[in-house]
């Protein structure tokens, strides 16, 4: 049941944000609908700076980090 919980949702950015800021994961929430973000991918995300900037609401990709 609490896989099902996780699966249907992807992270989107909880407020807006600027080139360079890092992101911690009280700055994400995992929000319906699903977009091809995989869970694995999330842990990635953690700590690394952004590249461009972000708005509020806005779905997590992974092209938005440096790495």
């Amino acid at each position: 049941k609490g896989m099902l919980f996780i699966s249907r949702k992807s992270p989107y950015y909880m407020k807006s944000f600027s080139i360079g800021e890092r992101i911690k994961e009280n700055d994400i929430a995992m929000l319906r609908p699903f977009k091809f973000f995989k869970f694995e991918n999330y842990q990635k995300i953690l700590n690394k700076k952004l590249i461009k900037k972000v708005k509020k609401n806005q779905k997590v990709s992974l092209k938005d980090f440096k790495y």
